[in-house]
């Protein structure tokens, strides 16, 4: 729930590592932060809301029951429109995109790695000029893709 909350108001994941093992470890710890940035605007109540959820400890963490009474949960305001902070923050379509380029360029490498030209294996000797061109579009397809971000 304290997730879920947390990527509804600002449009990303609580949890960040520049590897898996990283990103396991600060699950595991629970490390997340409420960056200026983007939780400039979002009231110290439902901080506290994502807070409650997310506690390492189920013992410690708040129940449904307790979740439904948390004071954020009861308020009646509006706060900042949050919608353009998700379409901001986050772009399904984009991340999509960036995806299947990243996947597509590690084949090709591997491809021209193994010298092997398709699925079944199938190696040609005349393949190889038109490879490395292919590799480099994927790469600079990439690279400019990481570059707009």
């Amino acid at each position: 729930l304290g997730c879920i909350a947390y990527v509804l108001l600002c449009g990303y994941t609580p949890f960040w590592g520049d590897s898996q093992k990283q990103l396991l470890q600060a699950i595991m710890n629970v490390q997340y932060e409420y960056e200026t940035e983007y939780w400039g605007d979002i009231s110290e109540e439902a901080k506290s809301f994502i807070d409650a959820c997310l506690q390492r400890a189920p013992t410690h963490r708040v129940s449904a029951r307790k979740a439904l009474e948390h004071p954020w949960m009861k308020l009646d305001t509006t706060g900042p429109e949050l919608i353009e902070q998700l379409k901001e923050n986050f772009n399904a379509r984009k991340t999509w995109k960036k995806a299947i380029k990243t996947v597509t360029a590690m084949n090709v490498i591997k491809r021209a790695a193994t010298g092997v030209d398709n699925e079944e294996g199938v190696t040609s000797a005349s393949s190889k000029k038109p490879r490395k061109v292919e590799i480099r579009g994927i790469s600079e397809d990439v690279i400019e893709d990481i570059k707009k971000e």
